[in-house]
This record gives C-alpha cells, sequence and structure tokens, in this order.
C-alpha cells in the first residue's frame, strides 16, 4: 500500500512540473533566442539581454495580478487567420 502511495505522489508531481514553463523557462527561452536572431538584430539584443531576460515574465505576472487579465494572455493566431488573409487586416486593434 506504502509503495502504490509513492507512485501516485511521484506520478502527480510529475504531471504537475511538466504542465508549464514557469518563470525560469520563459526567461531561459527568451535568452536563448537572442543567438537565433539574424545578424542585423543580434547586437542590439545582445546589448539588451539582461533586459529581454528579466522582463521576459511581465505578462505573466500582469496576467495573475487582475482576473480581466488572464483571458488576454493567450492569441490563438489560427483563430484570425484563415484562408491565407493577411493577419495584420484581420486582428482586433483593443
Amino acid at each position: 500500500m506504502k509503495r502504490i502511495g509513492w507512485a501516485s505522489v511521484v506520478l502527480i508531481a510529475v504531471i504537475l512540473v511538466c504542465q508549464s514553463w514557469g518563470f525560469y523557462g520563459h526567461r531561459r527561452i527568451n535568452r536563448m533566442v537572442v543567438f537565433t536572431l539574424p545578424p542585423e538584430m543580434v547586437g542590439f539584443y545582445k546589448r539588451n539581454i539582461e533586459f529581454v531576460t528579466a522582463h521576459a515574465v511581465d505578462p505573466d505576472k500582469r496576467r495573475y495580478a487582475s482576473k480581466n487579465e488572464a483571458p488576454r494572455h493567450y492569441i490563438d493566431i489560427d483563430h484570425y487567420v484563415k484562408g491565407g488573409e493577411n493577419s495584420s487586416e484581420v486582428m482586433p486593434r483593443n
């Protein structure tokens, strides 16, 4: 019985950890993306990599600060771009 209990706890912990990136994931990805930019842009972003990394989680912080912010946190771009439409013409402005 103890063995099943521990296995359940470990399984639940793994599922919870794998469900989201967390702040660390956002910061890490934003930092690594700087090195994949085109040569014309990489200089500017490398000089400001600490700022980019530190502020990568700002949208998540705002999402938790207000109940009205959470629905605005994610944009389902496939919803707006269908059949070759230009996304800049169909995306809502507000």
